[in-house]
């Protein structure tokens, strides 16, 4: 009754003709629209694809609709396939780009479009472009380590000027990234697979005025990418690597890394170098600044002005009861260590800001495990370059920092290495503030069989300079109220005093102090020979080392007496004990001999 009275009110009447009229004609209009401009602009993104492209790439898709009253595209199951005849015909002639993509989309949105300008004016906007669940297939190879000049080159602006005068994308979201990415590295095929990547570029822009625009990144203002639980296995297989986020901005030029983990696999071979030597570290972020992200995505250089690492571990280990293959000693050292990382990096700065750092070896000797700690290390490492310009110019490796040895003691060290220079030697100095040398037993007991039981470093400089197989310089031991004990290992594999050979030392080998009373400090000179299967860092610690045994008295020759007096006391020890009990034999025999002549 009431809809009834209603419909027959007089402005009604008036009205709701027109309305619905004007109502129909609209939804007419969108559908024509939509019949019209649906093909006009699926014609223009396929022509801009390929003009962009050079023919390299084409794109498909099953479906597009024009909603006009939503102003929206939606374009249903596109593909985008390189054109392999034509990157064939590139690849011949030098041209090929290194990278090769697939895309696979099943849902492209584009919102708030503009098609009456694309009419009128012959320009694309779009304000948002959301791309849902892409599947992307990255090919790498490695045809050219640099842009080639091309005379006849066009811009990207100039391959579309004859279909559209500019194109403009508010912002392109790409959510869940499956991507597979393929890589040849030292003629090994390498495939990775990753998803929960992210994307958002903004503000894309092809015209006349950005076709030049140095600001800009693949022509957008800002691209950042975002990979969620990135992780994989390094090419030889022997460690794997994972981070709870790594994000790029493209306009920052820089790259966050988030609990970054570098560890070895369990499951590789027992018969790997691996088990030499392992390294593995967990960083709680790593930032990179003024990364050249052309020259990672074109030629996988890796290049910025400063990695800044904050917080976490990381530790080396070597194992020197294994055998392990001879080395060459000119393919060892820093500067093979350089030479042997694959990938062109060039790093201004790499700053460390409060990472602990540890190197434990089990010694050849003991068959036991020693640590050497540096707590909180921070400071700079400058000019680390690898790859083929390692041999360039201007390429001094130097490093300035500051550490707490064994968590005490505070070490500053400043390292020197030209790899121009014909005898790749490297310089190393250092001083270390007041600590308690008994904090040294961790390292000391198992690894150089000597226990402090008493001591207090009041200082402590080196100076020495080493190639790939011997160090040398001074060292300059500052201490006073020294004891030790001397140490050896038993049947059972573990450290027993030897009272006795300590008694020894302390009374007349070592010296209690230094300076003693009004003498000058004691500086020794060090020339330390790299001992078979030792690593070149384990070298370099040892060569200090050697100089502080030889401050306190206790060198190794004269450690080698005091074993030797030992071990002959102990073997004169025996003859002795054999001796006695001969002794006793006879003067038993003689007794025995005596009774029977008495009874006789």
């Amino acid at each position: 009754m009431q809809f009834k009275n209603f419909t027959q009110n007089t402005w009604v009447k008036r009205l709701g003709l027109p309305f619905a009229g004007l109502l129909f004609l609209v939804i007419l209009v969108a559908v024509v629209i939509n019949l019209y401009f649906s093909p006009v602009l699926s014609n223009q993104l396929k022509k801009s694809v390929f003009k962009l492209s050079n023919g390299l790439y084409q794109v498909d898709f099953e479906k597009s609709s024009l909603r006009i009253l939503a102003g929206r595209i939606v374009i249903n199951h596109l593909t985008l396939k390189p054109d392999y005849a034509v990157f064939n015909r590139l690849k011949k002639a030098g041209k090929a780009p290194n990278n090769l993509y697939t895309l696979s989309v099943d849902r492209i949105v584009l919102k708030h479009i503009h098609p009456f300008k694309l009419y009128f004016k012959n320009t694309a906007e779009v304000d948002e472009i959301t791309i849902s669940q892409p599947t992307v297939q990255a090919v790498y190879q490695k045809l050219h380590d640099h842009d080639l000049p091309d005379s006849n080159k066009k811009t990207y602006y100039q391959r579309i000027s004859g279909t559209i005068k500019s194109l403009h994308i508010g912002q392109i979201l790409l959510d869940n990234i499956n991507l597979r990415y393929q890589e040849e590295v030292n003629h090994r095929i390498r495939i990775t697979h990753l998803k929960e990547i992210s994307v958002k570029a903004t503000d894309l822009l092809i015209d006349s005025t950005s076709q030049n625009d140095k600001s800009r990144f693949n022509f957008c203002k800002d691209i950042s990418v975002v990979f969620n639980h990135y992780g994989g296995q390094t090419a030889n297989n022997l460690y794997r690597y994972q981070a709870k986020s790594v994000t790029f901005s493209s306009s920052k030029s820089s790259v966050k890394v988030v609990d970054a983990v570098f560890m070895p696999v369990k499951s590789a071979s027992k018969n790997s170098n691996l088990n030499h030597a392992k390294f593995e570290f967990q960083i709680d972020s790593i930032n990179i600044n003024a990364f050249d992200y052309p020259s990672f995505i074109s030629y996988r250089k890796l290049m910025a002005s400063e990695v800044a690492v904050f917080g976490g571990k990381a530790n080396i280990f070597y194992d020197r009861t294994l055998p392990k293959a001879p080395v060459n000693a000119a393919k060892s050292g820093l500067l093979n260590l350089l030479n042997n990382v694959k990938r062109d990096i060039d790093i201004k700065t790499l700053h460390l800001e409060g990472v602990d750092f540890a190197y434990a070896e089990i010694s050849a000797k003991t068959k036991l495990r020693g640590v050497i700690t540096f707590k909180k290390v921070s400071g700079n490492i400058n000019h680390i370059i690898t790859g083929n310009d390692t041999l360039g110019t201007n390429r001094k490796l130097t490093a300035n920092l500051t550490a707490y040895l064994m968590g005490y003691g505070k070490l500053d060290v400043n390292l020197h290495f030209d790899p121009t220079d014909s005898t790749h030697l490297l310089y190393y100095k250092g001083s270390l503030g007041p600590m308690n040398l008994v904090n040294l037993n961790p390292a000391t007991k198992p690894l150089g069989l000597i226990q402090f039981t008493n001591g207090i470093v009041t200082g402590l400089t080196f100076d020495m300079q080493a190639n790939t197989q011997k160090a040398s310089g001074n060292v300059t031991f500052l201490y006073h109220d020294l004891n030790v004990v001397l140490l050896k290992v038993d049947e059972k594999n573990a450290l027993r005093r030897m009272g006795f050979m300590s008694i020894l030392a302390n009374a007349f080998v070592l010296i209690r102090d230094n300076p003693t009373f009004n003498n000058p400090p004691r500086v020794k000179t060090v020339s330390f020979e790299k001992p078979e299967n030792v690593s070149y860092l384990g070298m370099l610690w040892r060569s200090v080392y050697s100089g502080i045994k030889e401050s306190i008295g206790l060198s190794a020759d004269i450690e080698q007496n005091l074993r030797q007096r030992v071990t002959d006391y102990k073997q004169n020890k025996e003859q002795r004990s054999l001796k006695k009990q001969e002794r006793r034999k006879k003067r038993k025999t003689r007794r025995l001999n005596r009774l029977k002549e008495a009874k006789r």
